[in-house]
C-alpha cells in the first residue's frame, strides 16, 4: 500500500465533481439502491413508502441526481435491509487517485 504522501494531489474540482449530485460516486451509489430494490422485488412506490419519501426522490437517488441526507440514507438502507455503508461507501484516497489518473 502506498504512503499517503506518495499519492498525487487531487484537484479540488475533480474531487467535488466525483462526489456531487450526478457525479460518479452518486451514480454508483444510486445503482446499488436500484439493484437491491429490484433484487427484493420492490417497486419504486413501495420503496418510497417504506422510506417515507416520494417516488420522485427515490428516482433521483437511483439515477445519482440526488445524494440524500443522512436520515434518508438510513431510511432507504433500512428499507432495503442493508447497512448505510453497503450503499454509500466512500472510496479511499488511493482509489480517487487511480480514478483521476485514468
Amino acid at each position: 500500500m502506498q504512503n499517503e504522501r506518495d499519492l498525487p494531489f487531487l484537484e479540488p474540482d475533480l474531487v467535488r465533481s466525483m462526489f456531487s449530485s450526478g457525479g460518479a460516486w452518486a451514480r454508483a451509489s444510486g445503482g446499488r439502491v436500484r439493484q437491491r430494490r429490484k433484487d427484493l422485488g420492490l417497486t419504486l412506490q413501495r420503496l418510497a413508502d417504506l422510506s417515507g419519501t416520494t417516488v420522485a426522490t427515490v428516482q433521483r437517488v437511483e439515477s445519482g441526481a440526488l445524494i440524500p441526507r443522512e436520515h434518508l440514507k438510513a431510511s432507504i438502507a433500512y428499507s432495503l435491509v442493508l447497512d448505510v455503508s453497503q450503499i454509500w461507501t466512500y472510496p479511499s484516497r488511493q482509489d480517487l487517485a487511480l480514478a483521476a489518473a485514468s
